[in-house]
């Protein structure tokens, strides 16, 4: 009778943990690129040098043509940057919002921080981002970026659940 009991046991564990590991398997990840180009201001924003001798610039609108890992469309960028004119180095920060229009269509959305240098010239930091809409809605991205002669390439990973 002991035999029966843990048999059963075994075999109703077995069904547990399957369905348990079954959705966490459905997660596929791979490699994410992108490339953003022909930058356009829509909007410079607000702008003012502090008594410190840095230049802020606060909500800039920005617009680019957009290619990555799921299809092409349009990206959508409101920057904030602080950067000391004496060293031209400073800071970036950025959401930003994706549409695809061919390939996997939907959107997304980017939280980015950086680095910049060279009075703007370079721009270095990351962003992550997550699927919004359409065939996009759910998916996770993080990657690093590099901005530099008006063309950003990122490089990271992308997650599909």
């Amino acid at each position: 009778m002991n035999k029966k009991i843990l048999v059963t046991t075994i075999a109703i564990l077995a069904l547990i943990m399957m369905v348990a590991i079954s959705p966490v398997m459905a997660i596929e990840k791979e490699t994410w690129w992108s490339h953003a180009y022909k930058w356009v201001v829509i909007e410079p924003g607000e702008q003012w040098v502090s008594e410190e001798g840095i230049l802020h610039t606060k909500d800039r609108h920005n617009h680019a043509t957009y290619e990555c890992t799921v299809g092409t469309g349009t990206a959508e960028q409101w920057i904030t940057v602080s950067m000391d004119l004496a060293t031209g180095e400073g800071t970036l920060h950025a959401k930003m919002s994706v549409t695809i229009t061919s390939g996997m269509t939907g959107s997304f959305e980017l939280s980015i921080t950086g680095k910049v240098y060279g009075y703007g010239a370079l721009i270095e930091g990351k962003a992550v981002g997550h699927g919004t809409a359409g065939e996009l809605e759910g998916i996770k991205m993080t990657f690093s970026f590099v901005f530099s002669g008006g063309h950003t390439w990122g490089t990271g990973t992308i997650t599909y659940h």
